[in-house]
């Protein structure tokens, strides 16, 4: 799963400042970058993800969400993103808002486009020491570095196996790889599935799942399946992490069984590496 960071402007002068900065830096790494846009009720939404070399001797990702907020709205909108104040730029937790979110995105502007920073590693270190503060990273020990780096490259390899499964089988439209709180490590999506309504469909799926298992007195779920007129999911559990796969209405199940096979093992690799 990429590297995301958030930031969430909307009508107001530091907002335009930040726009303003984030508008060049696209301008810049549009060609190199993946750019999506999408739109919901009070907000406008665009990802831009730019590939970065790792010293892992892969490439990572970072993406860059920038939700753009109309007036009447933001209220509503501080609430459920958990923001003191907008213009903001969240990073997990963390969140910085106001005229310090103003310097950050400068900061950052100058990482991806002026250098400095030669790897991905060097690159979300620093944007976690601009957002995070350089208290926090300074007492970071080396075991605690090298564990952020595995972590990283788990996820990656994560994110490798969503896209591959449904890149290798047309029957697959979704793929998506959860913890055990809910939470997307990795996923490989359409544009029209957005990440909240696969948390969503994650909870219900689970619910129903482990609901019918405990009541027929069959123990822990391990598969789900479900088909309708317009599709099916499929949810796997493998130790603390989900598998879901959204498919057509047509999809072969035996043939998508048999990719998950590979996916299994895979993940059984990545699970046994974890520090």
């Amino acid at each position: 799963m990429p590297y995301t960071l958030s930031f969430f402007i909307a009508e107001d002068e530091l907002s335009d400042k930040i726009a303003s900065i984030l508008n060049d830096l696209i301008g810049r790494i549009k060609d190199s970058a993946k750019i999506r846009y999408s739109e919901s009720i009070g907000m406008s939404m665009t990802s831009v993800r730019i590939s970065l070399k790792s010293a892992l001797g892969r490439e990572d990702t970072l993406e860059l969400r920038i939700h753009s907020m109309l007036g009447k709205y933001v209220d509503s909108f501080k609430l459920r993103y958990g923001l003191p104040g907008v213009p903001a730029i969240k990073l997990g937790e963390a969140v910085r808002w106001g005229s310090e979110a103003v310097e950050i995105t400068s900061k950052i502007y100058s990482l991806l486009v002026g250098g400095g920073a030669s790897t991905a590693e060097q690159i979300f270190y620093s944007i976690a020491n601009y957002i995070q503060g350089p208290r926090e990273i300074r007492e970071m020990s080396e075991e605690q570095v090298a564990l952020g780096a595995s972590t990283a490259l788990q996820k990656s390899e994560m994110q490798e196996i969503a896209e591959s499964l449904r890149r290798g089988n047309p029957d697959i439209i979704g793929c998506v790889i959860l913890d055990e709180k809910g939470a997307i490590i990795a996923h490989s999506i359409p544009p029209e599935i957005d990440e909240e309504k696969v948390s969503t469909i994650f909870a219900a799926l689970r619910s129903a799942a482990e609901r019918t298992a405990q009541h027929i007195a069959l123990e822990k779920m391990k598969q789900f399946v479900i088909f309708a007129e317009r599709g099916g999911a499929f949810l796997q559990r493998h130790g603390d992490l989900f598998l879901l796969l959204f498919m057509k209405p047509d999809a072969k199940l035996g043939a998508a069984l048999m990719e998950l096979g590979y996916v299994i093992e895979r993940l059984e690799e990545i699970t046994r590496a974890k520090p």
